[in-house]
């Protein structure tokens, strides 16, 4: 029998960080205004894309957990059916 693999939580966690550390950047020079308009407009923008990508791979990864989770719930229930 193949041996069932839990989901890797590291691109959710890198993407996440990553955008921890960004909004930071972003919080920190604005406090100060460092930046021309166009620059915090372009890091603005940045941070969307971002928190869009973030989200798309919190998904991926709530996706792939539940289908491991289903998978070895039904693997469970065919081992004490077999018994």
């Amino acid at each position: 029998m193949d041996e069932l693999k839990k989901p890797s939580m590291m691109p959710a966690v890198t993407t996440t960080m990553a955008l921890v550390c960004l909004l930071i950047v972003f919080v920190l020079s604005a406090a100060k205004k460092t930046r021309s308009e166009i620059g915090t407009i372009i890091v603005f923008f940045s941070l969307l894309g971002l928190t869009a990508g973030v989200i798309v791979q919190w998904v991926k990864y709530l996706k792939q957990y539940v289908n491991f989770a289903i998978e070895q719930k039904l693997r469970e229930i065919n081992k004490k059916s077999e018994d």
